[in-house]
């Protein structure tokens, strides 16, 4: 009785439009459960259960033997599966997290802080370009935020220290906006963040 009024659960959320992949899976489970629970099969359809009825007790021993073979294997595949699929979860959730705290930090005019956290965020999910967009830009004012400084300073080793410093900042911006570009070369944001960064090299060139 529990299965089927499972079975026409299902039914009920189909009808509203909830048919996702893991309801369908569940649409097909609950009549196997239906079959499998019955206790004493008839002979009429006891070939569903009994794929082997006319195994010997040696054959069937046999096959118990290669299961418990197999077994420990599968098992073992399925847990460093689960563990691969965890840690990319986890390493795009804390990517998420940094480049959003990166990503405030950076609008809030606070580029120092926000670095360390838009460079790890590329360095968990280096395949975002979104990432990367907002890291080249974050580049692109701090090496401005430089040629202000430099621009007002007498000439000594600090000065130097400081074109060193703007020169490196500018190049990641160029090199960072190219690579998010080179991952999705047709997002309009991603081509208005490359007009910062060379905006910015034709200031400081």
């Amino acid at each position: 009785m529990g299965n089927l009024f499972g079975f026409l659960s299902i039914l009920v959320t189909n009808y509203f439009g909830f048919s996702v992949v893991i309801i369908a899976i569940f649409f097909f489970t609950f009549p196997l459960l239906a079959l499998s629970s019955q206790q004493n099969p008839t002979p009429s359809n006891r070939f569903l259960f009994d794929f082997n009825p006319k195994l010997t007790k040696k054959e069937k021993k046999r096959a118990t033997q290669n299961d418990s073979i197999f077994t420990p294997i599968v098992i073992s595949f399925l847990l460093i599966t689960e563990l691969l699929v965890l840690n990319s979860i986890i390493s795009k959730w804390q990517a998420d997290l940094q480049y959003n705290k990166g990503r405030q930090y950076s609008y809030a005019g606070y580029i120092g802080q926000s670095l360390p956290l838009l460079e790890k965020a590329t360095q968990l999910s280096p395949y975002e370009p979104v990432f990367k967009s907002i890291l080249a830009e974050s580049y692109a004012y701090a090496a401005l935020s430089l040629q202000q400084e430099t621009a007002q300073a007498t000439p000594s080793a600090h000065l130097d220290q400081l074109v060193s410093q703007r020169d490196s900042y500018a190049n990641k911006a160029l090199t960072t906006i190219d690579q998010a570009l080179t991952l999705n070369p047709w997002h309009l944001n991603f081509l208005k963040s490359k007009l910062n960064p060379n905006k910015l090299k034709l200031l400081i060139w």
